[in-house]
């Protein structure tokens, strides 16, 4: 159950500084986990609940203070009015492990710890979040689908097998600088995407702890299809 604030007693929660919204105000954040499974960012304080699922990432373990901080910059603009949470997939997902199944572990989340609220996925997290609006409609306030399809398109797949190629060989860094490339838009951007992975990525970024929660969601993703339920959502 969760509890009048909207945070349940059995939610890991380590406080931290924040930083500011579109007015200028302090934004605090706060690292924890749901279930203890599924990481997540919190911050603003507003009176509604807007749960944010992020696209793919190499790693499912609780964010570090540089994925905080990437977070509260790309969504603190929603801080004023909502209570954001930015939820990971749960660790340890096992192989076959599908895009409605992982909806089931987001809206056991929703259901159990925050009550109905908006949801807002990116790419793979758009995937995820439109088996949560078909299988789990009471879970939902809203949906907003942001660069998300029903299923992915030939360039699309074509990315996911290079990218489940790279970390099957364990060639970490020529993935992140090809993650890096493709977030962008434009051939001087991803020239500068692809550099500032080389220079820096080694500084803050590390080697998945397990690889396999990486390859189990571009698996995924190339499965994933929703073509005939679009209807239902």
């Amino acid at each position: 159950m969760a509890s009048p604030t909207g945070e349940s007693n059995t939610a890991t929660r380590i406080a931290q500084d924040g930083g500011t919204d579109v007015d200028g105000k302090k934004v605090a954040t706060q690292t924890g986990t749901f279930l203890g499974e599924f990481p997540y960012v919190r911050f603003g304080s507003g009176p509604e609940k807007l749960v944010v699922l992020p696209g793919i990432t190499l790693d499912n373990e609780p964010p570090n203070r540089f994925a905080a901080w990437t977070y509260r910059l790309g969504f603190a603009r929603f801080a004023k009015g909502y209570t954001v949470y930015v939820t990971n997939r749960r660790c340890g997902m096992p192989p076959g492990y599908t895009s409605r199944d992982m909806a089931r572990d987001y809206a056991r989340v929703i259901e159990g710890e925050l009550g109905p609220s908006h949801l807002m996925g990116f790419s793979t997290g758009g995937s995820i979040a439109q088996y949560v609006a078909i299988d789990h409609p009471g879970a939902l306030q809203s949906l907003v689908l942001v660069v998300s399809a029903c299923r992915l398109s030939e360039e699309g797949r074509r990315i996911c097998e290079r990218w489940h190629t790279l970390a099957r060989e364990g060639r970490w860094r020529e993935l992140r600088v090809d993650m890096a490339s493709v977030t962008v838009s434009g051939e001087t951007n991803k020239r500068l995407a692809r550099a500032f992975v080389r220079v820096f990525g080694r500084l803050v970024l590390k080697v998945p702890s397990d690889p396999q929660d990486f390859l189990t969601t571009l698996e995924a993703d190339l499965k994933h299809d929703t073509t005939g339920r679009l209807g239902e959502i």
